[in-house]
């Protein structure tokens, strides 16, 4: 396990310091916390990344809770999986869309619905953070608190709900937790 960790630290992680400067979410806080997983991360559950919200389709609403609402969307990206050297392009976990998919996508109190033509996605839920749009240093430690917690249970094995990374509503501004 320490040999494919110093891997990870002297391959992967250069990789993800040169997507750096390319991608933001705009806010220095979530930023850090983002580039934070991508450089301690030892599997792929562990990892973030930010995921514009135009890549997020069929927007369900699931429930409300007393820190945020919860929605069931498809990712059109998936997550990252590994690192093709040969072409130099990050590849990706997604599965085929059903039928369901896209009759889910013509119920009018869906949010930003699935076109025809889009063949792959991953399912998954987003958790969206109420008053989130003012971040400060002490998220961002309560954040890094919980990724710990997270790694230390993953690496023992416990069944967790991976986070593919983090995203923004554009009309509220709060921050979400794909």
């Amino acid at each position: 396990m320490q040999h494919f960790i110093a891997r990870l630290a002297i391959i992967i992680f250069p990789l993800f310091q040169q997507y750096f400067g390319i991608w933001t979410s705009e806010n220095e806080q979530i930023d850090k916390l983002i580039q934070y997983t991508q450089l301690n991360s030892r599997y792929r559950g562990e990892l973030f990344e930010w995921i514009p919200y135009d890549r997020l389709r069929n927007i369900k609403y699931l429930a409300q809770g007393g820190f945020g609402i919860v929605h069931k969307v498809i990712c059109l990206d998936g997550w990252l999986s590994m690192y093709n050297f040969e072409e130099k392009i990050w590849l990706r976990t997604v599965y085929n869309l059903d039928e369901q998919n896209y009759k889910d996508a013509s119920n009018s109190q869906i949010k930003n619905p699935l076109k025809n033509g889009k063949e792959f996605g991953m399912p998954v839920v987003l958790k969206s953070l109420n008053n989130s749009s003012n971040i400060n240093e002490n998220f961002l430690n309560e954040w890094k608190r919980h990724l710990q917690c997270h790694y230390k249970a993953y690496s023992h094995g416990a069944p967790l709900i991976p986070i593919l990374g983090m995203t923004q509503v554009p009309d509220t501004l709060n921050y979400i937790v794909v």
